[in-house]
């Protein structure tokens, strides 16, 4: 419950780690040009919850590396993404609006980095 009208136009909130993202098997090596699938919780979210649209951004060791994608019509529990090159690879979800919580995952994928 916000205290002051400060609270009520920028909650602490605004900005914080509020997904989850996770492997769905982190004991399996994520390869170049495989399917990597990835799990999003959205515990932490509570009470506010979770508000449409959701950004997700890839980014690899190159920029042909680079996606975007948006959720506009449901919250995702997991999504899946195929690196094209090897090495991290840094995944993003987060609110364009609302509390703009965020979620971020490194991921290491092993193959062949493309080069700029």
């Amino acid at each position: 419950m916000p205290t002051s009208l400060a609270d009520e136009l920028c909650s602490m909130t605004v900005g914080a780690a509020g997904f989850v993202l996770a492997l769905s098997d982190a004991r399996i090596t994520q390869r170049a040009r495989t399917a990597v699938s990835v799990t999003v919780n959205y515990d932490a979210c509570e009470p506010e919850d979770a508000v449409l649209p959701l950004e997700l951004i890839i980014t690899g060791p190159s920029p042909s590396s680079f996606k975007r994608r948006i959720f506009r019509r449901a919250l995702p529990s997991a999504f899946d993404f195929t690196p094209v090159e090897g090495g991290t690879h840094q995944v993003m979800l987060r609110e364009t609006w609302h509390n703009r919580w965020i979620g971020v995952l490194s991921v290491n994928v092993a193959g062949e980095e493309l080069g700029a």
